[in-house]
């Protein structure tokens, strides 16, 4: 009862505000591309804009959008316990797990608007809670739900290919014997199957994801720069403290904290240690 209480609230949060601002450009072009279906476009495969389309045939405006947001939030908010159950947790594990994810801002974040990054959270929990479903039971069934979920979740979005990389790379290290069975091949096999009309899309267009990709990589300050999100922090104003005698080699106290949170980063210039607001550190000082 407390998942479901806990999955409730998260969705009663965000319907009450769901409507409350209007169309996202993003949300616009999805629907724009759904009326031109396609097994792939420059940015994404098709899954999105079809449901873009889908839903923007309903009335409500932007509202049937932004429900299937807020339901892909709520199924991560209950998938996530079903992954710590696999792990041995229990109940308290569990809803704490439900917690976590109902107000983790990432997850928060990305269900106020409908796109690619909400389905492909959901996508990804559900693939980890099903390889470990799959782990225990070791039946080739498990394994196909694995596979489907997969290729599903590569026509919303590529980079469902990175977890499956580490899946594959976690049970060549850690759980061969899996890979001595049928089922992980049988799930590969229905992932491709799955994916192929996309794949097969943008090689008959020159792969425009790709370069799309580059372009977005360059953006953000090349293949590194989205993961330290430094093109962005190096925009934030300078906060400075110099060294003391009590902290020479590092600043006060309270700041590893504020790092290790994401609110700041930090620089040594010279004999100063320079500290830079990110954007999570300015939308907690706006309050």
């Amino acid at each position: 009862m407390l998942l479901v209480a806990a999955a409730v609230a998260v969705a009663v949060v965000h319907l009450a505000v769901a409507a409350r601002y209007g169309w996202h450009r993003d949300e616009f072009y999805y629907v724009v591309c759904g009326r031109h279906p396609a097994w792939g476009y420059a940015d994404q495969p098709p899954l999105a804009p079809l449901l873009a389309r889908l839903a923007s045939t309903l009335p409500g405006g932007v509202l049937p959008l932004r429900l299937l947001a807020v339901a892909a939030q709520v199924g991560c908010v209950l998938l996530a316990p079903m992954l710590a159950a696999e792990f041995g947790g229990g109940r308290r594990a569990q809803t704490i797990t439900a917690a976590a994810i109902g107000a983790c801002p990432l997850f928060v974040a990305a269900s106020l608007l409908f796109g690619t990054t909400v389905l492909d959270q959901v996508v990804w929990v559900a693939v980890l809670v099903l390889v470990a479903r799959a782990l225990r039971l070791g039946t080739a069934g498990s394994w196909l739900a694995v596979g489907a979920t997969a290729g599903i979740g590569l026509e919303n979005k590529d980079t469902v290919a990175v977890l499956l990389l580490g899946v594959l790379a976690g049970l060549a290290l850690l759980r061969r014997e899996a890979l001595h069975t049928a089922g992980p091949w049988l799930a590969g096999v229905v992932t491709i199957a799955l994916a192929a009309p996309n794949v097969i899309w943008d090689a008959a267009h020159g792969w425009p994801n790709l370069r799309m990709a580059r372009v977005l990589s360059a953006e953000q300050g090349g293949q590194l720069g989205s993961l330290a999100q430094l093109p962005v922090a190096r925009l934030a104003p300078p906060v400075s403290w110099p060294r003391t005698s009590a902290y020479p080699h590092r600043p006060p106290p309270p700041t590893p904290r504020l790092r290790n949170a994401g609110a700041i980063t930090t620089e040594r210039q010279g004999r100063q240690v320079q500290h830079r607001l990110t954007p999570l550190g300015h939308h907690l000082l706006r309050g």
